[in-house]
C-alpha cells in the first residue's frame, strides 16, 4: 500500500498545451481511484507525470512521505498498464511477463516464483508459452495486469482498461480490477472515459475538465452533490434534468414551474441572478407542483418524458409508467434538489 500526495501538479508541453494544472489530491493507501473525465481532460497526463514517463513542469509528487520527483520511473515503485505498451509479439506469455524482472536482475527461482504467482492470480496459467497474437482480448488484458502485478509495487496505474473489449469482457475485466485492488491490497489508479464503469468500481472518483481538477470525492458524493453543472451531467445515465430560472421569495421559477427551495438559494432571491436547478430522473415523482405532458415513454429502462413547455421536457423514473400523451402532475423531491450558480455553473445548494 501506498500513500499518495500531489500538491500543486502542472504539467505543461513544448507545444504550449495544458495536460495538467495546479492539481492537489491525496489518495489513501489501498484506494482504487478512477481519473475520470471526457477527451484531452488530462487523465493520461496526470498517470504520466505521477510515474515519471513526463517530467512535470512544476508542483510535487510524493509517495509514503518520500519526494519522487526526481526519481526515475524505473524505480518508483510504480507499474504501469498503457494501451501504448504492448505485449512484445515475439515473446511467450510468460516472457513478457518476466521481461522488466530480467532487467532488474533478480535470481531467475524469483522470476520464475512471480511470474507463476502473476498468471495464477490473472488465470493464465495455462496460456503462458502462448505468443500474444493467440491470446484472446480479454487474455491479453489479464498479461497486462498479470506483468504488472509480477512486478509487486505499491501502485498499480492503468490507462482506458476496456478500450477494444465488448460490454460483457468490459463487465468481466472491471469485477477482475475491482477483486485484484482488495486482494493485492494495493494502490490502483485507473484511467478512463466511462463514467459509469467509474461510478461502479472505484472507492474514489477524481473528475477532470481541460487538466483542472474539478472535484475528488466518493462515487456517491460525484452522483449526489455534484460540484459543478460539467460534473452533474457527465455523471448518470439519463442525463440530469437541469432548468434555468431565478429565485424569487424562496421559490426557484422557471420553465413555467415554481418550485419551493427554502433559504439554500438566499443570496440569490429576489436579485434576478439567474440559476439552474437540476434534479436526476429519480429524483422526480408524481406530485402536486406542476403539469406536464407525457411525450415519450421507454418501458425499457423505466423512464418517460414529460414536456413542461416547448423548450423543457424532463426524464423521469417511475415504477408504473404512465400513457404517452397524458397529462400529469409531478414534483421534485426536496432532497433531490440541487441549485447551481448560472455564470459559474458552481453548487450553491
Amino acid at each position: 500500500m501506498a500513500e499518495i500526495i500531489l500538491n500543486s501538479l502542472s504539467k505543461t508541453y513544448p507545444s504550449g498545451t495544458v495536460g495538467v494544472k495546479d492539481v492537489s489530491m491525496k489518495i489513501e493507501n489501498g484506494e482504487l481511484t478512477v481519473i475520470t473525465g471526457g477527451q484531452a481532460s488530462g487523465k493520461s497526463a496526470l498517470l504520466r507525470s505521477v510515474c515519471g514517463l513526463d517530467d512535470i513542469t512544476s508542483g510535487e509528487v510524493y509517495v509514503d512521505g518520500t519526494l519522487i520527483n526526481g526519481v526515475l520511473p524505473k524505480d518508483r515503485d510504480i507499474a504501469v498498464v498503457m494501451q501504448n505498451i504492448p505485449l512484445y509479439p515475439h515473446l511467450t506469455v510468460f516472457d513478457n511477463l518476466a521481461y522488466s524482472l530480467n532487467l532488474r536482475k533478480l535470481p531467475k527461482a524469483e522470476i520464475e516464483a512471480r511470474v507463476n504467482e502473476a498468471a495464477a492470480i490473472m488465470g493464465l496459467g495455462s496460456v503462458l508459452l502462448k505468443k500474444p497474437k493467440n491470446l484472446s482480448s480479454l487474455e491479453r488484458q489479464r498479461a497486462f495486469l498479470a506483468r504488472a502485478i509480477a512486478r509487486r509495487t505499491k501502485i498499480i496505474m492503468i490507462d482506458e482498461p476496456f478500450k477494444g473489449l465488448d460490454d460483457g469482457l468490459k463487465n468481466e475485466m472491471r469485477t477482475e480490477i475491482v477483486k485484484l485492488s482488495k486482494r493485492l491490497g494495493v494502490n490502483f489508479i485507473v484511467a478512463m472515459r466511462s463514467s459509469s464503469d467509474a461510478l461502479v468500481m472505484a472507492d474514489k472518483i477524481a473528475y477532470f475538465e481541460k487538466g483542472e481538477l474539478v472535484q475528488y470525492a466518493t462515487p456517491a458524493e460525484i452522483y449526489d452533490r455534484p460540484a459543478t453543472v460539467g460534473v452533474a451531467t457527465y455523471f448518470g445515465r439519463p442525463k440530469i434534468n437541469i432548468i434555468d430560472g431565478v429565485i424569487e421569495e424562496g421559490n426557484f421559477v422557471g420553465a413555467d414551474i415554481k418550485i419551493p427551495v427554502g433559504e439554500r438559494a438566499k443570496d440569490y432571491d429576489g436579485k434576478e441572478k439567474k440559476v439552474y436547478l437540476a434534479a436526476r430522473g429519480e429524483d422526480i415523482a408524481q406530485g402536486e407542483q406542476f403539469e406536464a405532458k407525457v411525450v415519450a415513454v421507454n418501458k425499457e429502462y423505466g423512464t418517460f418524458t414529460a414536456e413542461i413547455t416547448p423548450n423543457y421536457s424532463l426524464t423521469v423514473f417511475a415504477d408504473a409508467l404512465p400513457k404517452e400523451g397524458e397529462n400529469i402532475r409531478l414534483a421534485f423531491k426536496e432532497t433531490g434538489m440541487l441549485l447551481y450558480d448560472f455564470e459559474t455553473e458552481k453548487l450553491i445548494g
